[in-house]
C-alpha cells in the first residue's frame, strides 16, 4: 500500500509557518480569481462607462490579493485552532470543521468592503455568477495547497497532483449549488434583494453613508455565506488528504 515520504523533524512546519504560508498561497489564488473576473469587465465596459478605471483597477488589486490572503489564513488558522481543541480527537472532522469556520469568520471583512465600495459606485453590476461561483475558480488551487502545508506540518511529503485530484472532486457539490443560485436568483433577483435591504424612501441608490452601512451590512452576511463555502471546500479537501494519509499508515503497520 502506498505511504506518503516522511519528512526530517527538522523541515516539519510549524504553526507559523503554516499560518505565513497559507497567507502566500491564498494571495496569489485571490489575484487569479481577481484576474478572471476583472480583466474580461474591464474590457466590456472600459470604454462605455466613465469613471477612474486606474483607481478601480488598483482596489480590486488589493481587494482581490487581501480576500485570497484572508480565506488562506483563516483556513489553516481555523484548522490549527480546532485541532488544539480536538485535541486527540483531531483528523478529517476537525480540518473540515475548523476550516469552514475559519473561511465564514474573514470572509465577512471582505464580503463588507467589497459591498460597500464597489456596491457604491456608478458602473454595471459583474454578474451573480462572479460572486457566487467564480471564487470557487480561485479557491480550487488554493485547496490543494492548504492541504499540502496541512499535511507538511504533520510531516508528510505529499503528492501535489493527487491534492490537486481531491480538491477537483469536492469542487463539484459547491460549484453546483453555485450554478443552481445563480439559475433560481439571477442578477436581477440579487439586485432587488440588494435593494430591499437599503433604506425604505431612499431616492440615492449607491449613494449616502445610510446606504454605505446597508451595502456593508449585505456584503458581510454574503462574505460569511461564501467565506464559509469556500472555508468548507478547503477543509474537505485537506480532510480527504489526511484520510489517505491515515489508512496508508494503518496499512503499512499491518
Amino acid at each position: 500500500m502506498y505511504a506518503a515520504p516522511k519528512i526530517a523533524p527538522g523541515q516539519v512546519l510549524g504553526p507559523a509557518a503554516i499560518v505565513a504560508r497559507a497567507l502566500v498561497v491564498g494571495a496569489a489564488c485571490g489575484l487569479a480569481s481577481g484576474a478572471l473576473a476583472g480583466v474580461p469587465y474591464w474590457t466590456t465596459y472600459s470604454a462605455s462607462v466613465p469613471m477612474d478605471w486606474t483607481k478601480l483597477a488598483v482596489v480590486f488589486f488589493l481587494f482581490s490579493l487581501g480576500t485570497g490572503a484572508c480565506i488562506g489564513v483563516g483556513t489553516a488558522a481555523g484548522i490549527l485552532m480546532v485541532d488544539r481543541l480536538a485535541t486527540r480527537y483531531r483528523g478529517a472532522g476537525s480540518a473540515f470543521a475548523g476550516a469552514t469556520i475559519g473561511g465564514a469568520l474573514v470572509g465577512t471583512i471582505p464580503g463588507a468592503f467589497g459591498a460597500a465600495y464597489f456596491g457604491g459606485q456608478n458602473a454595471p453590476f459583474m454578474g451573480t455568477a462572479v460572486v457566487a461561483v467564480l471564487p470557487f475558480g480561485g479557491v480550487l488551487a488554493l485547496s490543494a495547497l492548504v492541504a499540502d502545508i496541512d499535511r507538511r506540518a504533520a510531516g508528510v511529503r505529499p503528492r501535489l497532483l493527487t491534492l490537486i485530484a481531491y480538491a477537483v472532486l469536492t469542487l463539484v457539490p459547491f460549484v453546483a449549488a453555485g450554478v443552481a443560485f445563480v439559475a433560481y436568483v439571477g442578477d436581477e433577483g440579487l439586485l432587488r434583494a440588494a435593494r430591499g435591504m437599503l433604506p425604505s424612501g431612499s431616492d440615492r441608490w449607491m449613494r449616502g453613508e445610510e446606504v454605505t452601512w446597508s451595502l456593508a451590512a449585505l456584503g458581510l452576511a454574503w462574505g460569511s455565506v461564501l467565506g464559509g463555502a469556500l472555508g468548507a471546500h478547503v477543509g474537505a479537501t485537506t480532510a480527504l488528504a489526511r484520510l489517505r494519509n491515515a489508512r496508508a499508515a494503518a496499512g503499512s503497520q499491518i
